[in-house]
């Protein structure tokens, strides 16, 4: 709590003394001395929640919270400087507050570097004892820094908060450097005595000695419209929740926002804190993990505080003080060496204490334990490379999609950190550090390095962003586990080694690590010497689905928090990667140009093309909501964008689209949105009808998994390449578009000849470049034929409408069998377990030949894993129709070609294998096997048995359908009735092209589990959508259909459930509750 009994006289006795502290004057900008004596004439406030700002009064204090003769004189005005809310609280609320430090230690995460809850502890009251004990058993395990003692002799505790406020306000309004240079100055001159209490204030982002507040905006705003006992309906509670909707207020940011809603209740009178009070206060609530004594501490806060100091303390609490100028100018400013210090230890304390000497000079040295800034790399562009290269000799290590993990070992004892000095050792230690113990050899060490998780069944590293929920699962999955890549060595043996040469600290590095394959490896380097190896590498790294390359030079020492590394990424190169056309459907308030407005988009792709399909044309099959125009298109959300235009750009876009923006209610989402329900931080702030929509090109580094758009699937650092004006609404990128280009992502199609460097430029320029209408290339098909194409811009790969012509070479492939010599093979797509590259890098090793498009070739087969790709769907509607050119061929699934290889044998073809059935195949079929797939020829196998055991179910010449009869001898043979909780249920599973049609052929695999677990626990299948159906089990990873199949349930009065509500039965083994449909 603010304000303690035992300080009074010391406050008192400062007072008589005539402390001169720095403060601004209303009428004049520069910052000048004053004694105490000009703030003697102010009076005491007291700010009451309930009724805004009431009368200026001075209560009584009780005796026994402070002495009778600080009681006798608190009326003098010699103490209004002093006297706060805290003096004039009742016994129930200092109690209040004696609840806030209890328990508050236990509560602390372990950190590198302790928490200082800064409490007084001098007290002549019982209940200030009580708080000073608190104190102590909080800070009893912190032997670094003691907590501070309030001390009036020191600027902390004699300079108002509010003129430190002035001062904030003065460097986020000065538009000069000089200005801004004059102000940091002045504070650095004033309170060099006490310089860190204010250090903290002004760069609360860098202060580790405060943990996190766990406050955001939104909890501050529930917070504050609780406080002011706001009706939540209420205007100002709406601009505290909406606070970057530019219709709800003025401000550029949160803070501006409340200081607003409290000069309206009239917080305007300046308080009677200090710098060391707030900091007091500050940290206790950041040690607090109770959310109820969090608004309790805001609440005195609150009353204790002018509107104007509120801003102040919610950009501190927040982190973000938004005053235009960087740690790192304020650092060069404060003391030559002090960047330096703090790269090399992180904390600010240390930098402050140490810098305060003018004479300090630097010599920096890495401690065990002590986290640093580690060394950083910059943007590798061609113009710096040709400089670079000629300077030093260089090697070459891949950048991997990790996590920048510092690790401290010192023999037992091992600690992880990250790059921004966030201790994880509580969440990697406990699997991790037995390894660390085990495998390096040096007793004391730091290393640098990535930590990943290495797949071993895909045999891969996982995509960047699981390690910290593979780390604290309780059992992770089997086929997955952490590997430490380790890079470099900076501390060996307590000797701080950065000054040592790369080529010399890989030599220690090599040394001290024992490899262990896929858990803890150094990361292998190549020495280079031309532009064309680098680029060569940049491929491989490409093809390894790296994140790019680093050139590091083997002179090169580490040096903290600098970028002395270069490095080479996709992006940096151009034409590496294709663009993407999206659609915007929502938008997010943004805070450019120092006005709120929509600046951030939510960009989505249609889930069917733009043509609409004629019901004349081998059409007749489909749903008429299938067919597209503007009311039926749905758009499937993809990925959110804030970058890449210009300032113009930006603004010209914004002023188009605003007619047209809605508010959005997540109650009610609009119907083009389909399905999707946003999460929390996707949900945006206004949206816009597709049909007054906008179309803008996207580029990103890669395509990553994710689960907060609807896709399922999203862009790795998307950016706006630029707005495409020339098209319609409908001319976006469709679903099917969308996944040739991941297939084509997946194969490494943008892989680049290293030898053409001639389209190489740099990331800054390929901005500037101007978009080059109706240009043309010149690609080869499959069949050696060239063909002239289209491409988007200059310098860039062909669009994806004619990506398919682009082929991966794969003559340098070893080939390990000729099990395929003399096939011919065209995969159309792959899936999330097997990749269409994979498929042909399997057939071209075992002696395959693979092509494009399918030709006239007499040893073709057509490769698919599912019917999702268009161009499948589009071969079988023209092989119905029999208007395909190549006659009607089949389409096998890639299962086949996987089987064929483990066995060495090419496999015969059967149901089972195939995605699309011709005529042909399905007469000869007919001759080889009965209706059950039992063949003639052949014996059985334990699979063919129980796929012909599954069709014999479902046969209703086979089916028992009294349930007398099932019962009676259930009983006579002592079967328990507890496996058949599927009686009375006949399901059908939706897994053809067409609903309701076998013949159609198979578009969803993997399902034919559903169908041998439905029967062995008494239920049957049907294969057709009839009267004797009961329940309709869909796929929930492709809803595409969904909207049918519940128009079908709702018409016929079926249960409609999810694959998984199957699963969930089988492994309860009972009936569970069917799922409610969103």
């Amino acid at each position: 709590m603010f304000g303690f009994a035992g300080e009074l006289n010391h406050q008192i006795a400062a007072h008589e003394e005539g402390l001169n502290v720095f403060e601004f004057d209303d009428d004049d900008d520069e910052m000048k001395e004053s004694s105490n004596s000009h703030r003697n004439q102010q009076k005491p406030h007291v700010n009451n929640i309930g009724n805004n700002h009431g009368p200026n009064t001075t209560e009584s204090v009780e005796e026994a919270s402070c002495p009778s003769a600080v009681v006798a004189m608190m009326n003098d005005s010699r103490l209004d400087i002093f006297m706060r809310d805290d003096h004039h609280r009742n016994e129930e609320d200092d109690d209040d507050d004696e609840e806030n430090d209890e328990g508050i230690g236990d509560k602390l995460k372990s950190n590198n570097k302790p928490l200082l809850v800064e409490r007084s502890h001098s007290s002549t009251s019982s209940t200030h004892a009580s708080s000073s004990a608190s104190s102590s058993d909080l800070n009893k395990n912190i032997p670094s820094y003691p907590p501070p003692v309030f001390d009036p002799s020191l600027p902390s505790c004699c300079t108002l908060f509010s003129t430190l406020c002035k001062c904030f306000e003065k460097l986020s309004t000065a538009t000069k450097h000089k200005q801004k240079s004059e102000i940091l100055d002045t504070i650095f001159m004033k309170c060099r005595k006490d310089l860190f209490q204010f250090m903290r204030l002004l760069l609360p982002q860098l202060d580790r000695e405060r943990m996190t507040y766990g406050l955001k905006e939104s909890k501050i705003a529930k917070y504050y419209i609780e406080i002011l006992a706001l009706p939540q309906t209420c205007e100002d509670a709406l601009r505290l929740k909406k606070w970057k909707d530019p219709s709800k207020g003025t401000g550029n940011s949160f803070s501006d926002i409340c200081f607003q809603v409290l000069q309206k209740r009239g917080w305007t009178s300046s308080s009677n804190l200090t710098v060391f009070h707030v900091n007091e206060k500050l940290s206790l609530l950041a040690s607090c993990t109770d959310n109820d004594k969090k608004k309790k501490i805001l609440l005195d806060l609150l009353k204790n505080t002018s509107c104007f100091e509120q801003k102040w303390i919610l950009r501190i609490i927040l982190k973000d003080l938004r005053i235009g100028i960087q740690h790192t100018t304020i650092f060069k400013q404060f003391h030559p060496h002090a960047l330096e210090l703090f790269n090399s230890c992180t904390d600010l304390r240390e930098v402050i204490t140490k810098c305060l000497d003018p004479k300090f000079t630097s010599t920096v040295e890495l401690r065990v334990f002590t986290m640093f800034t580690p060394m950083l790399a910059s943007l590798l562009t061609p113009a710096k490379l040709t400089a670079e290269l000629p300077k030093d000799d260089f090697v070459i290590e891949p950048k991997y999609d990790g996590e920048r993990i510092l690790v401290h070992k010192k023999e037992s004892e091992v600690k992880f950190f990250t790059r921004k000095g966030i201790d994880y050792t509580n969440i990697y230690g406990p699997k991790f550090a037995p390894i660390i113990v085990k495998n390096v050899k040096a007793k004391v060490c730091i290393l640098d390095g990535e930590f990943l998780i290495w797949n071993r069944e895909l045999e891969a590293f996982k995509e960047f962003g699981h390690n910290r929920t593979h780390a604290l699962s309780d059992t992770s999955e089997s086929n997955e586990q952490f590997c430490y890549m380790v890079f470099d060595i900076v501390y060996l043996k307590d000797r701080d080694i950065t000054q040592y040469a790369l080529q010399k600290r890989r030599a220690y590095l090599e040394s001290v690590i024992n490899p262990v394959g896929h858990v803890l490896e150094i990361v292998p380097q190549k020495p280079v010497t031309s532009e064309k190896e680098v680029y060569e590498q940049l491929d491989q790294a490409i093809l390894n689905r790296d994140e790019g390359i680093m050139l590091k030079g083997l002179s090169g020492t580490y040096v903290p928090g600098e970028r002395k590394w270069m490095k080479l990424k996709p992006d940096s190169v151009d034409g590496m990667g294709e663009t993407l056309d999206l659609i915007i459907i929502g938008g997010f308030y943004g805070t450019k140009f120092k006005r709120k407005s929509v600046s951030h988009f939510l960009l989505a792709v249609a889930t069917k093309s733009k043509h609409t399909y004629s019901k004349t044309d081998g059409f007749e099959n489909l749903d008429d909501d299938l067919l597209v125009n503007d009311e039926t298109q749905v758009f499937h959300s993809f990925c959110k964008v804030g970058s890449g235009y210009s300032n113009s750009e930006l603004l010209a876009l914004q002023k188009e689209l605003e007619p047209h923006w809605k508010p959005f209610d997540k109650t009610k989402l609009p119907k083009f949105y389909g399905s999707w329900i946003p999460g929390a931080g996707e949900l945006p702030d206004v949206y816009i009808e597709p049909k007054n929509s906008k179309i803008l090109e996207i580029k990103g580094y890669s395509f990553q998994d994710s689960t907060k758009f609807k896709t399922g699937i999203t862009l790795r650092f998307p950016r706006v390449v630029s707005i495409r004006n020339d098209k319609d609404w409908n001319d976006c990128l469709d679903l099917p578009g969308l996944e040739e280009m991941i297939e084509l992502s997946k194969n490494g199609i943008n892989k680049r000849k290293a030898a053409n460097m001639d389209s190489v430029i740099s990331h800054n320029d390929v901005k500037k470049q101007k978009r080059k209408k109706n240009a043309t290339t010149t690609v080869q098909n499959s069949d050696g034929t060239l063909m002239e194409v289209a491409v988007s811009a200059k310098n860039r790969r062909p669009t994806a409408a004619v990506s398919q012509f682009f082929d991966h070479d794969m003559s340098k492939l070893e080939k390990t069998s000729t099990l395929f010599k003399g096939m011919q093979f065209v995969v159309f797509n792959g899936d999330e377990n097997v990749s269409k590259y994979e498929i042909e890098k399997l057939i071209v090793s075992n002696g395959g030949s693979k092509v494009q498009n399918p030709n006239d070739h007499e040893n073709q087969y057509l490769i698919a894993a599912n019917t999702n790709n268009i161009t499948v769907k589009n071969w079988i509607a023209s092989s119905k129709e029999k208007k395909n050119p190549l006659g009607d061929r089949d389409i096998i699934h890639y299962k086949w070609i996987i089987d064929s290889v483990s066995q060495s044998s090419i496999q015969r073809l059967h149901p089972g294998y195939m995605i699309y059935t011709s005529e042909r195949t399905q007469y000869s079929f007919k001759e080889q096997m009965d209706e059950f797939q039992d063949e003639y020829l052949f014996d059985a196998t334990e699979e063919s048995i129980k796929v012909s055991l599954q069709l014999t179910k479902n046969s209703r010449e086979f089916m028992i359908a009294d349930s007398d009869i099932i019962e009676t001898i259930n009983a006579r043979y002592n079967i328990k009735t507890s496996t058949s909780f599927f009686k009375g249920i006949r399901a059908y599973i939706d897994k053809f092209v067409k609903i309701g049609d076998a013949s159609s052929g198979i578009a969803i695999l993997g399902m034919e589990t559903l169908e041998v677990f439905i029967s062995l626990y008494g239920g049957s299948v049907s294969e057709r959508l009839d009267s004797s159906v009961t329940h309709i089990v869909y796929d929930e990873d492709d809803t595409s259909r969904l909207r049918t199949l519940k128009r079908v349930a709702t018409k016929e009065g079926l249960f409609l459930v999810p694959r998984e509500w199957i699963m969930s039965c089988v492994q309860a083994k009972k009936l569970q509750a069917i799922p409610t449909m969103n």
